[in-house]
């Protein structure tokens, strides 16, 4: 790496390292030993909506709204409640809880309240500690005369009904930069609900491989079994998963597959997998500087090109290469695991059978 203004200029040696160490990562040490007949870690998390009688959001802030229901729950399964920063805006409001068992609940951008667990030894773990969490959750939104809706898109509010709930920095340089591409990326901030597989990538280096390969294959089929957001702004369209087609159509540049994964075929190997990510992270544009106090390209830039060229004198670093895998939304991202990012989320019955798809 080089130096520009006291800062490391990140190198391609420096990202194509970094992915190969740190995001398509083995399966911990020590898993094999302990779970032997196991295939590996499991995680889940649940995108819900919080709504009243009227099937509208309820505030996100204050005693009686979403962070409020986080703050009750908290005195039955411990942990410690996290708050906005006051830059942040809600200077003091509750952005999230972290369980005493590690599991987290945070918000989305348009309100959606999101449960994401651990990673758990087996599914049979990760599904008993989700019900135990939710039943908890319905105990305390009942009382307020709330329910958690479960489903893949807010089917009644429009974009505009909803609002940009969390008003992060980070939150709101994605809401003018997508809404220069067009509506489909407030829809995905403020509407859209998913339920996410995650699991690890396996012990060997071609079952890393073969993992990535196909949860990438698998994806389609997931998204067509599990469509569960055929309406949006109170009107029935033509899909049955209008979610799938909101992520779809945000930007191409970070959404759908990477490109050559036949290639992944022929060289079932670490570098293979690094080099396929490695084009997609590339060639994906540009949302914000974040040294730049979050500011969004005047024209499209790709990540290669900021790298190659810098923005407004600005080089990104590798706390920039980190943000910008964040906002990487392909079917498949690989974050130390396989997160699998196709599937609506599904009704409280229905929402443990994705996982045991995967």
């Amino acid at each position: 790496m080089s130096v520009i203004s006291g800062k490391k200029k990140l190198m391609l040696e420096s990202v194509q390292q970094h992915l190969s160490d740190s995001v398509f990562c083995y399966q911990p040490e020590g898993y094999s030993s302990k779970y032997p007949n196991l295939p590996g870690y499991v995680g889940i998390e649940v995108e819900m909506l919080p709504v009243d009688q009227e099937m509208a959001l309820i505030p996100l802030q204050g005693e009686q709204g979403s962070a409020g229901i986080l703050a009750a729950i908290v005195k039955k399964f411990g942990g410690s409640l996290q708050y906005m920063d006051a830059e942040q805006g809600f200077s003091g409001g509750i952005s999230g809880l972290r369980t005493s068992t590690g599991d987290n609940f945070t918000f989305e951008p348009g309100g959606q309240l999101e449960f994401s667990s651990k990673p758990y030894p087996c599914l049979n773990d990760a599904v008993n500690r989700i019900d135990a969490l939710q039943r908890a959750l319905d105990e305390e939104v009942g009382n307020r005369h709330v329910k958690l809706f479960q489903t893949g898109i807010n089917p009644v509010q429009t974009v505009d009904e909803i609002g940009l709930q969390m008003t992060k920095p980070r939150y709101v340089a994605m809401n003018d930069f997508f809404s220069e591409i067009g509506p489909y990326g407030q829809r995905m901030m403020r509407q859209t609900c998913t339920l996410q597989v995650n699991l690890d990538l396996g012990r060997s280096e071609t079952c890393l491989a073969k993992r990535y390969l196909l949860a990438n294959l698998l994806a389609p089929i997931a998204t067509a079994t599990f469509a569960n957001s055929p309406m949006i702004d109170g009107l029935l369209t033509d899909y049955a998963s209008f979610r799938s087609k909101v992520w779809q159509e945000l930007d191409p540049s970070r959404t759908g597959f990477p490109k050559n994964l036949s290639q992944i075929l022929k060289d079932l190997s670490l570098a293979s997998c690094v080099q396929n990510y490695l084009d997609l992270l590339l060639d994906s544009r540009v949302v914000f500087i974040e040294a730049l106090n979050y500011k969004v390209p005047a024209k499209p830039v790709t990540f290669r090109e900021w790298m190659n060229s810098g923005i407004d004198g600005v080089f990104p670093t590798m706390s920039d290469l980190k943000t910008q895998e964040s906002l990487l939304f392909p079917e498949v991202r690989v974050r130390g695991f396989l997160e699998m990012r196709s599937l609506d989320c599904q009704g409280r019955a229905f929402q443990e059978v994705p996982a045991a798809y995967y």
